[in-house]
Formats: structure tokens, sequence, C-alpha cells
């Protein structure tokens, strides 16, 4: 794993940096990725001792530095190249995956396309949702970001867990499980080129429908589930070097047995 994350965080050109370079960075042309970088060759050891050491601290320093950015903190009018979002996507594709079913499906959601995306959860959460108290305060939030904090998205990235078929297929929950470390390196990709966003569990009227699976040309009769979207952007450099991580000590999550 330390292989693949290092890929990620280092062969794309990126050194820790403190939030605001990392913001600035996002307007820079990327670096282009090595094509050995693509595999190793075959019968090679890919745990060179003058580059390992090196290697797992950019992973780590990438892994800890990554932080979830929310459209007001993004920056108006800001672009996402789409070299950048592919890079993102080719990263997303390494996951760990059981049996190799390989079950996430993406669809990048920008111009015309983002705009359609956020009227139709508006009136799918008109149409669906049935509780009329919550009804009417999702929609008044939903208009006011539309208005408001959803101009500073540059695309949404939906993510469709798409499940395999027949009686080998793995339990839903380990599909699920791979979409989300699909997801995972989708996010430290991009955060090393300067993208940044979260991933947004969405509104579940709007989410769930059918509407939203034809939309997206997701088969919920296959078992097909939409699980959210990334918002993507670029942060403000002076809001972003105001975000701070926090968790638990190792200390308090971990047991030792090893007698």
């Amino acid at each position: 794993m330390y292989g693949l994350l290092s890929r990620v965080c280092t062969l794309s050109g990126w050194s820790p940096a403190p939030p605001a370079a990392m913001a600035a960075a996002a307007s820079a042309a990327p670096a282009a990725v090595p094509a050995a970088a693509a595999a190793p060759a075959s019968g090679a050891s890919t745990d060179a001792p003058s580059s390992s050491s090196s290697a797992a601290a950019a992973v780590q320093a990438c892994i800890a530095s990554r932080r979830s950015v929310f459209p007001k903190d993004m920056q108006r009018g800001a672009h996402v190249p789409r070299e950048k979002v592919e890079r993102m996507l080719d990263a997303a594709r390494w996951a760990p995956t059981h049996k190799l079913t390989q079950p996430w499906r993406f669809v990048v959601l920008g111009g015309v396309q983002k705009d359609a995306f956020e009227a139709l959860s508006i009136d799918l959460v008109e149409r669906h949702e049935a509780d009329q108290v919550k009804r009417e305060a999702t929609l008044k939030k939903m208009r006011r970001k539309r208005e408001g904090d959803w101009r500073n998205v540059a695309l949404y990235v939906a993510i469709v867990l798409r499940r395999t078929q027949g009686a080998s297929a793995p339990p839903e929950w380990e599909e699920a499980a791979a979409v989300a470390m699909a997801v995972q390196n989708l996010w430290l990709a991009g955060w090393s080129l300067g993208v940044h966003g979260y991933w947004s569990s969405w509104y579940p009227p709007a989410r769930d429908a059918p509407e939203m699976a034809a939309f997206l040309k997701a088969d919920l009769a296959a078992g097909d589930k939409v699980l959210g979207f990334f918002l993507c952007g670029v942060a403000d450099p002076e809001r972003l070097a105001k975000y701070r991580g926090s968790r638990r000590p190792v200390e308090e999550v971990v047991e030792w047995r090893l007698e």
C-alpha cells in the first residue's frame, strides 16, 4: 500500500507543503507521471532501500495533511483542469478490491451537467421528501446554497457502487468498502495536486431516487447504489490555512497482543 500511495503523493510532483502553498499550486500544470510508475516490472522489488524511507515519509505527510474542504471555503470561479481530475480517477482505480471486481464507477459533472444535477437534486427533494417540515427546511437550504456555496464548486464526482453479479460475487459491504478506498485514493491524489473537496452523502431523497439513478445511468435493479458525491474545487488559501486536523492518539485506538 505504501508503494501505491507513494505513487499518488510523490510521483505527482507533490512534496509536503503548508496548506496555503498547496492551494496556490492548484493553478499550476501537473507534472507528468512516469509511465514506469504504473506497475513494477515483473519480478522487480518495490522496496528499494534508497527510496523507501522518503516515500514512506511523503505518504504519511500526505495522509496527515489531507482535509475535508467545504464549498464555503472554495474560490469562486476557480478552474480544476481535466488532467488533474483524470489523475485523481486513475489513483482511485488502484484501490484494493476483493476478487478484482473493481465495483466503482464515477461520473464527473461540470458545466451544464453540474447545473442540471443541482436542479435535479432540488426537484427530487421537493417530490420525494415525505416530511413536509423537513422538506421545506431542506429546500430552503438547498436553494440558498445553489445561489451561494455551490457556485464555488468546480465539479461534482458521482460515486456509484456497481454491484458484481453472480453467485461468487463478494458481499455488498466488501464492495462498498472497496469504493470507499477508491474515494480515499482520489481524495489524496486531489490533495496532492491542489484540488480540494469532500465526500458528501448528499440529500437522501435525491441521492436514492430512481430519477437520479437514471441521470447517472446506474442500474438499481442490478443492485447499483449512489453513495454520494465528491465536491471538487480550489480552496481559498487564507481559509485553508486555518483548517486544523485532530485525531485520537494511536494509544487510544490500538491494543497490542504480540505474545
